[in-house]
């Protein structure tokens, strides 16, 4: 590189640094092709056909803990590959009907109580207010949430995993906190793509995740929901309205089988009010019962007062009177 003669100067002075230098090198990805996320652990090598982000960097240097996976132009391989290994979260970039009911019924079918592999989808839409009330309006799942946007040059891929990922972030570390103002990093919009108030409130109605945007054009989390919007009776129902809701069931239960399989690992199991001799690794289902129920009651329920308060919420929705 030559240095213009004028600049040459006293005083002048210019630094080059290439330590951002090749950091990011990120295999060449065919366009709407599915993805698969996990946090905090390397995914296995022989999943599906695919290839991870060569440099695993972030724009500072630092060890990325979010993996990629590449299948191919559906979810069909991918969640034949997943089997009954646990995703907490799922981030589609496709979100076709055909494709939105496959991760609706994979996601479901993991939830219940049987795989106990509970999980939850995330998806993005672009269109209008008139065109995502639509779409959201036809849809009802409380393991699958999507964020409506319009007028980005982000495409509804990137939207999908840069909301996803914010949400699963968070719920990772505290399942029942509340995600209003949580930043969307990379996303914008231009006019199109400010709904109003109003519209906002309306998509809500209609299971469409909203979004607020700054004066200075910065895009943060409103509320976070899920598309659960009427029980299987037909009838309206918000018990897993907020995406936190089926998050925080999902952390009791876990809880549950930790503290339980702890606890009596290879007991043998008898009636209530079966008399044994001490020492026996005899459980009768009265123990385990007032183990779970005390855990539950226990104001430093995991050493949180507000996750508890927040259980206890979630309880009274989803089970009320």
């Amino acid at each position: 590189m030559t240095i213009p003669a004028n600049l040459r100067t006293p005083g002048f002075y210019i630094e080059f640094s290439n330590s951002a230098a090749g950091i990011i090198s990120l295999n060449t990805v065919p366009a709407d092709r599915c993805k698969r996320y996990r946090f905090n652990r390397q995914l296995p090598a022989k999943s599906v056909p695919s290839v991870r982000s060569a440099a695993q960097k972030t724009l500072h240097g630092k060890d990325s803990q979010l993996y990629k996976m590449v299948a191919s132009d559906n979810t069909d391989s991918v969640f034949a590959a997943a089997g009954d290994e646990r995703f907490d979260y799922v981030i589609s970039a496709l979100n076709s009907d055909a494709e939105y009911t496959k991760l609706k019924t994979v996601m479901e079918s993991r939830y219940n109580s049987l795989s106990a592999n509970s999980g939850i989808g995330f998806i993005a839409k672009k269109g209008t207010y008139a065109e995502l009330s639509a779409w959201g309006s036809t849809k009802n799942s409380h393991v699958v949430c999507a964020v409506g946007f319009n007028g980005s040059d982000q495409s509804e891929a990137e939207w999908a995993a840069a909301f996803g990922a914010k949400v699963a972030e968070s719920l990772t570390d505290d399942p029942a906190r509340p995600l209003q103002t949580l930043p969307l990093t990379g996303l914008s919009v231009d006019s199109t793509g400010k709904f109003t108030q109003q519209e906002r409130n309306n998509m809500l109605y209609d299971g469409i995740s909203s979004y607020k945007v700054s004066l200075g054009g910065d895009i943060s989390i409103e509320r976070a929901i899920t598309l659960y919007q009427m029980n299987a009776a037909g009838s309206e129902d918000a018990s897993y309205l907020d995406v936190t809701t089926p998050a925080t069931l999902m952390y009791i239960r876990r809880y549950q089988i930790n503290k339980l399989s702890g606890l009596y690992p290879r007991h043998k199991l008898a009636k209530d009010g079966t008399n044994f001799p001490p020492g026996q690794p005899i459980v009768t289902p009265v123990h385990p019962e007032r183990t779970a129920y005390r855990d539950l009651r226990r104001a430093d329920f995991s050493g949180r007062n507000g996750r508890h308060r927040r259980i206890q919420k979630v309880h009274e929705r989803v089970h009320p009177g």
